[in-house]
């Protein structure tokens, strides 16, 4: 299939700068298991794993700024711009390959880079510390929410890695904040002229408050799966069609202006 030529020339492109990376990171995972090490060896402390909040870290905040680097060299840039447009691929084709290297290549190869790297540290340190293994266990729920969480957090940031011509990281995040911020003031306007018997000025009125806090059987259920369905699904399909007509509109503009 032509989606694979595509997918293994993105990834033969990114191959420095993900070699590069993954070193990093397997670097930074020594370092803090050493340190982690040497520190329960003097002190005698209770051990904790390190792994979880590195892992996450990476995850999310390494996800991101990977994500929104997905275009920044070939839609924008003026010398390779021209090479990416002209690869015989569709848009689609383009898009899918690089929403499957963020959405699923970059966690599961993380998730792949944490496992064996604490395969080949734990007992390495139990050898020469006697410290407790805490090998990293992905099979966990946390892990699976987790990256749900990703792929809707970071559908957002792939479409301002198209949206955006520079500074995508930042611009993504100002335009969100902005967004939610319009979207809370809108909420809370529509809230308090639809509930207004509930409030006294713009605050709740005291017989709300104890009403609520008297009364524990409010229906939050739906309205927590409403919130599921938005943030879950129709958020990343949201992002991913806006994504494949922006990608469709710089093609055909030749993204120079």
């Amino acid at each position: 299939m032509r989606i694979l030529s595509v997918l293994v020339r993105d990834l033969e492109e990114d191959r420095k700068g993900l070699t590069t990376y993954s070193i990093t990171v397997v670097a930074i995972i020594t370092a803090l298991a050493l340190i982690q090490a040497i520190a329960f060896k003097f002190t005698a402390q209770p051990d904790e794993s390190i792994y979880d909040g590195l892992y996450f870290g990476f995850l999310f905040l390494g996800g991101m700024i990977f994500t929104s680097l997905s275009f920044s060299d070939d839609l924008y840039n003026r010398i390779r711009n021209h090479q990416f447009l002209m690869l015989p691929a569709s848009p689609l084709e383009k898009l899918l390959s690089r929403a499957i290297i963020s959405a699923i290549i970059y966690p599961v190869a993380l998730t792949l880079l944490f496992t064996l790297a604490s395969l080949a540290l734990e007992p390495l340190l139990y050898f020469l510390f006697r410290e407790p293994m805490n090998l990293f266990n992905p099979f966990q729920r946390e892990y699976l929410v987790g990256y749900f969480n990703y792929i809707s957090v970071t559908s957002v940031f792939f479409l301002g890695s198209i949206y955006f011509r520079k500074i995508h990281f930042f611009k993504t995040i100002l335009a969100s904040l902005v967004i939610l911020f319009t979207l809370s003031m809108i909420s809370t306007v529509l809230i308090r002229l639809f509930f207004f018997d509930y409030f006294s000025g713009w605050e709740l009125s005291h017989e709300f408050q104890y009403s609520f806090m008297a009364r524990r059987s409010w229906p939050i259920g739906p309205y927590r799966a409403i919130g599921n369905i938005i943030y879950f699904m129709l958020l990343p399909l949201f992002s991913y069609t806006v994504a494949y007509f922006r990608i469709q509109e710089v093609q055909a503009t030749d993204a120079l202006q």
